[in-house]
C-alpha cells in the first residue's frame, strides 16, 4: 500500500500508513527494549515526520521553560538567588540570551569562559550547573532541531 501511494506521489496518505506501520511494530516489542522507547519519542517529537510544527513547538517550549526555571531561580524562588542587584527584567533578559544561545550555538556553554557565565544575573554561584544546564539544553533542542530537519525531509522529499 505504501509503496502504491508512493508511486501516485501521495505524501500525506503514504506518511499516515508509515506511522501506522511504526505504531503496530512498536505494539509488537516489549517496553523494556530501546526501540520501544525511540518509536515512542519520534511520535511525540513529530508525529513520525508528519508535523513540522510538534518539532518547532518543542523547541520554543525547551527555550520558554529554560528562561522560565533561570528567572525562578535568578529571583530566589527556590531558595538561592542570583546577583542580588539584579532586577527581574534583566534575569529575563540573561536567561533568554543563554536558553537561546544554547539552542543556536550548541554547547555554547561548554565554550564560554568562567568568567562571563559568572556575570549571568541568575547565577547565584559557581559554574558546573550552568554548563551541566547548557549541556542537557542543547542535547534536547539539538534532537528537536533533527526531528524537525526529518520532517521537512520527509515533506519535501523528490
Amino acid at each position: 500500500l505504501r509503496q502504491a501511494m508512493e508511486a501516485h506521489r501521495a505524501r500525506v496518505e503514504e506518511g499516515m500508513f508509515y506511522a501506522l506501520e511504526q505504531k503496530a511494530r512498536r505494539n509488537r516489542v516489549s517496553r523494556i527494549d530501546p526501540a520501544y522507547w525511540v518509536s515512542l519519542g519520534y511520535e511525540h517529537g513529530s508525529d513520525y515526520g508528519l508535523s513540522v510544527w510538534r518539532p518547532l513547538a518543542w523547541m520554543l517550549g525547551g527555550i520558554v521553560s529554560s528562561v522560565f526555571l533561570l528567572w525562578c531561580i535568578g529571583i530566589g524562588v527556590f531558595g538561592v538567588t542570583g546577583h542580588a542587584a539584579a532586577n527581574p527584567a534583566a534575569v529575563i533578559n540573561d536567561a533568554l540570551l543563554f536558553s537561546t544561545r544554547q539552542t543556536f550555538l550548541p554547547f555554547d556553554a561548554l565554550r564560554t569562559t568562567d568568567a562571563i557565565l559568572a556575570e549571568y544575573t541568575f547565577n547565584p554561584g559557581g559554574t558546573g550547573w550552568l554548563r551541566a544546564w547548557g549541556t542537557v539544553l542543547s542535547l534536547f533542542e539539538a534532537l528537536a532541531g533533527l526531528l524537525l530537519i526529518l520532517a521537512v525531509r520527509w515533506r519535501y522529499r523528490r
